[in-house]
């Protein structure tokens, strides 16, 4: 399936099209990411990430910081968050169920 393929079909899904399964699936990984996110926010590099973000990011915006609470870009809170959730990841450490 080509980039423009997937993008399509992404742009033409809708949230009732969803087996259940696939959300169930979905909640549990939400949960997982939000478990390790939540679990890293007191790291040093973390912490940087997010000092870096109150310097150089806008005062303000339309995305959370999970670990402050802070509203930033999308860019910005993507980096804290991702930095958050990987600090202490457990994803290669579960089998995988599928």
């Amino acid at each position: 399936m080509s980039t423009k393929e997937l993008a399509s079909f992404l742009s033409n899904l809708r949230f009732d099209d969803l087996p259940s399964e696939a959300l169930l699936r979905i909640k549990e990984l939400f949960l997982d990411w939000i478990g390790s996110a939540l679990a890293g926010r007191n790291a040093r590099q973390v912490t940087s990430f997010e000092t870096f973000t109150s310097t150089m990011g806008p005062p303000g915006g339309n995305s959370e910081i999970l670990v402050s609470r802070r509203l930033t870009s999308p860019f910005f809170a993507a980096l804290v968050n991702a930095a958050s959730s990987h600090v202490v990841e457990q994803d290669d450490v579960h089998p995988n169920d599928a």
